[in-house]
Parts: structure tokens; sequence; C-alpha cells
């Protein structure tokens, strides 16, 4: 199941619940063609591996006064980003991938 953040205090309890599971945050945003593209991979790996926490936080819409932080915290340039974490540390980012779903 992907996870909507919505908020930083969100983000920082669902890591804090992962443990040592590998989590992946979607940056995106709803005009974004890119990440349209890419919700239906997203989706389709989240039901394939039910122990990876997937997360989406959405740059446009979100008014979360930490949103710049959780932006800058990451380095998000571009949409999508795909940050994998483990253990709360950031692992890698990746801008957007093509793939075949």
């Amino acid at each position: 199941m992907v996870q909507l953040i919505t908020k930083a205090a969100d983000l920082a309890t669902t890591l804090s619940n992962a443990g040592d599971n590998l989590v992946i945050i979607d940056f995106f945003s709803n005009w974004c063609g890119s990440c349209k593209s890419m919700d239906p991979c997203i989706n389709k790996l989240a039901k394939e591996y039910p122990h990876v926490v997937m997360l989406k936080f959405d740059v446009s819409v979100n008014e979360e006064p930490n949103k710049y932080l959780m932006t800058n915290e990451y380095n998000i340039k571009f949409m999508p980003t795909f940050v994998f974490l483990r253990s709360k540390f950031w692992r890698q980012s990746c801008k957007f991938m093509r793939m075949a779903c």
C-alpha cells in the first residue's frame, strides 16, 4: 500500500515505525506528467513488495509549513524524485526513471 504523507511529523513517525525496512518516498506533483506515468509502477511495486514502506509527498499542494524543510532535506529539485532510506538514513535518490510495468 502506498501512503500519502502530508506532514513532516507523519513522516518522522512513519520512518520510526519502519525500523530496518526499506522506505521509498515519491516526491511528486499532480501537474507533473512524468509523475502520473510512474503512478501505476509505484502501486505495482507496493503490492509486490509489501515489506517496503512506500510513501508519496505532493510538493505542489502540500501547505505544511515544514514542506520546504522536507524538500530541502532530501535535495528535491525535480519531480518525480524517489528517495530511498533505511533506518531513517538517506541512502539514495534518483530523478525520473523509465519503468515498464
